[in-house]
């Protein structure tokens, strides 16, 4: 992940006053936003997970009323809420997990009630430990819990959401608006993108004639990608925030969407 110039609007923080924090957790890099209830941003920064702490974020002197924290990782399953145990809570995300990691996990499960299921998913324990740094009671969650909170609900709509942080590609699909699959991959090129979209679609019986396709995130609106994934698809749109910003202009604003729809977890 690009690493930017931490920019804060002096002007418009009131140290008084009760804010927001969403953020997402990389293999590496912790990206934050605090907004006001109005959704503006105030104050936006990239830094190293071993540099997480309320003070190294300039959060030390103001109100974080709640703090949204999602992990960026493969580390997930999603389980119908019918076949969930939640004793087996651990054998689920080893199974999908690379299972000669030697690092410590913490396990958590959180149930979606749109998509009525569970997101199983690991955090590795020094990193699960660092978000109690950044604020005393931070809701956790996995990066793909928060986009099915965006994207689920759109009756009527075959439709696959793609949202990119660098070269990871985090996938959803639905049908009038009920989860049929999540995944995620690596994507180096558009070729690759319409490769696992077109893959998906087969797989799961969806019409790409029919099929939407929605990009977020670090995709570029009118980009390669787009252009080619519209030859092969219904229609291709792109979905931003509604983050309005204070001050300067704010450096990788690509990555809102995803920091609202983790703002937006209960």
């Amino acid at each position: 992940m690009e690493i930017i110039k931490k920019r804060r609007s002096q002007d418009v923080l009131d140290d008084t006053k009760t804010y927001k924090l969403s953020a997402f957790l990389d293999v590496d890099s912790f990206f934050y936003v605090v907004s006001d209830m109005s959704h503006r941003v105030l104050l936006s920064d990239v830094t190293t997970i071993n540099d997480m702490s309320s003070a190294s974020l300039s959060l030390a002197n103001l109100k974080i009323g709640k703090a949204n924290i999602a992990v960026l990782n493969n580390l997930f399953t999603i389980v119908p809420a019918d076949d969930y145990i939640a004793e087996e809570l651990e054998a689920l995300v080893n199974h999908s997990m690379d299972t000669t990691l030697q690092e410590r996990f913490i396990y958590k499960a959180d149930y979606h009630a749109a998509a009525d299921a569970y997101v199983c998913y690991a955090i590795p324990h020094d990193t699960y430990k660092k978000c109690f740094q950044v604020h005393e009671l931070p809701h956790i969650y996995h990066g793909v819990f928060a986009l099915l909170t965006e994207t689920l609900g759109q009756d009527g709509e075959d439709l696959i959401h793609l949202c990119r942080q660098g070269d990871k590609v985090m996938m959803i699909a639905s049908k009038n608006g009920r989860l049929l699959a999540a995944n995620n991959f690596l994507a180096k090129s558009s070729m690759t993108t319409l490769y696992y979209s077109s893959l998906l679609s087969q797989t799961l019986g969806l019409d790409a004639s029919k099929t939407t396709i929605e990009l977020s995130g670090d995709f570029i609106e009118d980009g390669e990608d787009a252009k080619l994934i519209n030859r092969y698809f219904k229609s291709v749109r792109y979905r931003d925030s509604n983050y309005t910003l204070e001050g300067k202009a704010i450096d990788h604003t690509s990555l809102f969407f995803p920091l609202q729809s983790i703002s937006r977890c209960a």
